[in-house]
């Protein structure tokens, strides 16, 4: 079992056809991403909205996360206390269409647009922006000009991110 301070995130593969598509879409092995918070929750957005959750529930899934990037007590209690706040937003439905449509090649600047809405998240959205709440603030963009374009694939090949093990 590895210990994963709270703050971390964790980018996991889920079982399903929609997960199935966003891992074949990002050519990745994961899906979903989310925050590690205290006393064994996460927090997560998941299509209800943004939520707490069991860590437990990932327990025997295939995860990794970013336990290997330096982080401060400071910055990682600011990352969770993001998260917190966000609980009960709504789902960003647009960022996933748009995130389709983009590894087909097609571009819809309205999507986009709908997609980096505010106070809407994906699962990768939420762990960006509570990441650029610490400060300094976490460099996890991965490159993409919008958070809407930041998917769990990139998330997972950023440097400190490793295998983890959930009891």
């Amino acid at each position: 079992m590895t210990a994963i301070e709270p703050g971390r995130y964790v980018c996991v593969k889920t079982k399903g056809f929609i997960p199935w598509i966003i891992r074949r879409a990002t050519k990745s092995d994961y899906d979903h991403v989310f925050i590690v918070g205290y006393g064994g929750q996460i927090i997560q957005a998941e299509s209800g909205g943004v939520q707490i959750a069991a860590l437990s529930g990932y327990a025997g899934a295939e995860l990794v996360a970013n336990v290997a990037e330096p982080m401060t007590d400071v910055q990682r209690a600011a990352v969770v206390a993001a998260a917190r706040a966000l609980v009960g937003d709504e789902y960003n439905f647009a960022t996933i269409v748009d995130q389709g449509f983009t590894y087909l090649g097609l571009h819809w600047r309205l999507l986009l647009r709908l997609a980096s809405a505010k106070r809407v998240f994906d699962c990768s959205q939420l762990v960006v922006v509570c990441g650029a709440d610490a400060q300094p603030p976490m460099a996890w963009m991965c490159g993409r000009s919008n958070t809407a374009l930041v998917t769990p694939a990139d998330l997972a090949r950023r440097p400190g991110v490793v295998p983890v093990v959930l009891a």
